[in-house]
């Protein structure tokens, strides 16, 4: 799920920079930002579902990879150590289990 999640981010980002007005005295990359906050706060705290929201971290994270695509490799370099972090933690707590 927080793969789609991203997807998700990344979609509306793109479509927010896409469709956004060029004649306006807002620059193009605030409405990219805005949608991206929009839908991450709208995925965390949905109005139809009160109190039942997912995470929005990882809508914003998707959001943010399409303003800042340099960032790419920061973000993945990131994801691989957290999963290799909290991997070798339970490994650790099975080992000590076990």
């Amino acid at each position: 799920r927080t793969a789609l999640d991203v997807l998700v981010g990344a979609l509306v980002a793109w479509a927010a920079l896409r469709l956004a007005p060029q004649a306006t005295a807002v620059s193009v990359t605030w409405h990219g930002y805005l949608a991206a906050m929009a839908a991450g706060l709208g995925h965390a705290f949905p109005l139809w579902r009160p109190l039942r929201g997912g995470s929005g971290a990882p809508v914003l994270v998707g959001g943010l990879l399409v303003l800042w695509p340099w960032a790419a490799p920061w973000v993945l370099a990131a994801g691989v150590g957290l999963v290799l972090a909290t991997g070798s933690l339970a490994a650790g707590v099975v080992a000590g289990l076990a």
